[in-house]
């Protein structure tokens, strides 16, 4: 069963480097659109897509760190997405 177009992503950041990778071979094979998680995705769009999910994933990590007092990494953040 096909997930509809409609139904959210959530990027982890393992999911936001396949999302990269996709949106790579896409650019590559100049594609205007490609398939990721069931979704279709404009390449132009895509784009700019990836640099918020980057800035996000960057800017969790930082607040997550800046809010414990321990000196430990903080584990993996995810950011939902509905298109």
């Amino acid at each position: 069963m096909s997930t509809p177009y409609n139904a959210p992503i959530t990027f982890t950041e393992e999911k936001i480097e396949h999302f990269r990778h996709a949106l790579s071979d896409a650019i590559i094979a100049r594609k205007d659109q490609f398939i990721f998680e069931d979704q279709p995705f404009l390449v132009c769009y895509a784009t700019y897509l990836l640099k918020y999910l980057e800035g996000t994933s960057h800017n969790l990590s930082q607040r997550a760190w800046a809010s414990t007092k321990k000196a430990e990494c903080p584990t993996v953040r995810s950011v939902c997405v509905t298109l």
